[in-house]
């Protein structure tokens, strides 16, 4: 919780009555928190996941987890309106995918570069993510950069018949989301002034 405050994420927090089995309100930092309207789900048993992993690097604790997790989930691009289904020109067009780098996440949430690339290794291992590094890539100035790393959910659940269910891999194949966020990527690299090497 003391990381939670020192980083602005709750507002009014008292670590003097902070004890274990006490229950304590806290106002949370909305403006912190919100990225617009964005959100993700994060599932009970990817909570039970990350609070049963014991880290051996001890500054990566569970709440550098959770919080990475969330914002993959958050910023992770959804498609609406699938009462129709998805053709395969919409699935390309909006690949279920987020990517980004490690320093732009680490600014966001608060944390270093290297501790976002340890939480995402972590989060991988558990399998609550899968990754693609994309190769390097030239900017506009000519300087080479190696970052962009594209998530993905390995797994989507829906509503069906009154329960949350684990869709098939013919309702949600993550391998070809993330074919279509590699070629998304691609064909997006010149708007994006990215020029990635082939």
């Amino acid at each position: 919780m003391d990381w939670y405050f020192d980083n602005g994420y709750i507002i009014d927090f008292d670590k003097e009555k902070y004890i274990q089995n006490t229950f304590q309100s806290s106002l949370l930092n909305c403006e912190k928190i919100n990225p617009g309207n964005n959100f993700g789900i994060l599932y009970d048993f990817e909570i039970e996941t990350i609070n049963k992993y014991r880290s051996p690097y001890k500054p990566l604790n569970k709440s550098i987890l959770f919080l990475l997790l969330s914002y993959i989930k958050a910023f992770t691009w959804i498609r609406t309106n699938e009462l129709s289904g998805h053709s395969e020109k919409s699935k390309k067009n909006k690949p279920e995918i987020f990517y980004s780098q490690f320093q732009t996440i680490a600014t966001f949430i608060g944390s270093d570069r290297k501790m976002i690339a340890r939480a995402t290794k972590v989060l991988e291992e558990l399998g609550l993510i899968k990754t693609h590094r994309m190769p390097r890539y030239k900017d506009s100035n000519d300087k080479w950069h190696t970052d962009d790393i594209i998530y993905i959910c390995p797994y989507r659940f829906i509503w069906r018949n009154n329960q949350v269910v684990q869709c098939t891999k013919e309702e949600y194949n993550y391998k070809k989301e993330l074919e279509y966020g590699i070629l998304f990527l691609r064909e997006q690299k010149y708007v994006s002034k990215k020029f990635y090497q082939n």
